[in-house]
């Protein structure tokens, strides 16, 4: 029985590749890819060199006529909707990952609210909305616990349930070990198990992943507007209806409309037509004041310490992140200037 012998040449080297005959280029496609490590590529041979038409998966290697050749292997950018997601999720974790250490340090060092209040942090900020009826847009302060992302949205999401945090870290983890394909050891930077018992503790933070997954249960698009920045991110694509939080840099807030400033929370709407961009323009400005007030911590200028006993790191957010990865440690403060 006959075979088929080619040489691959890829980035990291060459390839000799002996198959029979009967192989298929599904078959031939996936040898490559564990061979070469390059998970999508084209393929050229000949001079002037032509692509490999490999499109029919269960077409015989012996029908393409390849042995003997020389193979070029080039890789590419994946381009199914799979790795999309995947490099999306990926870019999430990163900024995540970031926010992890910003606040940790900035939450170890809160006191719980007594009375005092922060010169810089509104108990409550609103602006006019003259196309809602004399409405006001409202900002509505969550506690400084680790779980405010959840509380500030279980408003929209979850206004039935009671203790809404962990009810929504227990169903973004369902969802997470769930939907593998997607949340896996890359995008999470850990592995699913690991993350998820991670998010089901108090001590865990909420952000982006945590934001598109909710948008995905609810569907509804979540959107935070960033107080430093201006900058607004949207959570769900195709989506009716949005909810509004602000963020801080460290912290998430609710964004409601209520009839007046001084309105109780029962009379607050959460739920936003997607059609209707007043809404985003009423949050930023909204967010605007509140930047002006300085309403906000650059993280740029924090300076962390790891509270670890034995440990002595010092560094940065994006160095905070790093030492967390490598050594499990937790436990951070910000230092303050003096």
């Amino acid at each position: 029985m006959g075979g088929v012998r080619v040489r691959v040449r890829h980035p990291e080297g060459t390839l000799q590749v002996q198959a029979e005959d009967s192989w298929t280029a599904g078959q031939f496609i996936e040898h490559l890819r564990k061979e070469t490590g390059v998970p999508c590529f084209v393929l050229k041979s000949g001079f002037p060199p032509a692509v490999v038409d490999l499109s029919d998966k269960n077409i015989s290697l012996g029908a393409l006529n390849l042995n003997g050749s020389a193979i070029t292997l080039t890789p590419i950018e994946d381009t199914s909707p799979e790795a999309v997601r995947s490099r999306e999720m990926a870019k999430l974790v990163e900024r995540d990952s970031l926010m992890a250490a910003e606040l940790a340090a900035a939450e170890s060092t809160a006191t719980p609210s007594s009375g005092q209040s922060d010169p810089k942090r509104p108990d409550n900020l609103s602006v006019p909305w003259p196309e809602m009826d004399d409405g006001y847009m409202v900002l509505r302060v969550m506690a400084d616990d680790n779980s405010c992302l959840f509380t500030a949205l279980s408003a929209a999401l979850v206004p039935q349930v009671r203790d809404p945090a962990p009810f929504l870290r227990n169903q973004i983890a369902e969802y997470i070990l769930s939907h593998r394909d997607t949340y896996n050891r890359a995008t999470l930077e850990k592995s699913p198990e690991d993350y998820v018992a991670n998010l089901r503790g108090r001590d865990f933070w909420g952000g982006s992943i945590e934001m598109s997954v909710l948008s995905a249960i609810y569907d509804i698009q979540i959107v935070a507007v960033d107080v430093k920045t201006l900058e607004v991110f949207p959570h769900g694509e195709d989506k009716t209806e949005r909810c509004l939080v602000l963020y801080s840099g460290i912290h998430y807030d609710r964004i409601v409309l209520a009839p007046g400033p001084d309105y109780p929370h029962e009379t607050d709407i959460v739920r936003f037509d997607i059609g209707n961009d007043s809404a985003l323009k009423r949050a930023r400005v909204l967010a605007e004041r509140l930047q002006r007030s300085g309403y906000y911590t650059d993280t740029n200028t924090i300076v962390i310490q790891c509270m670890v006993p034995g440990c002595n790191w010092l560094g940065d957010v994006k160095g905070a992140n790093e030492h967390s990865n490598k050594t499990g440690h937790q436990s951070f403060e910000q230092i303050e200037d003096k």
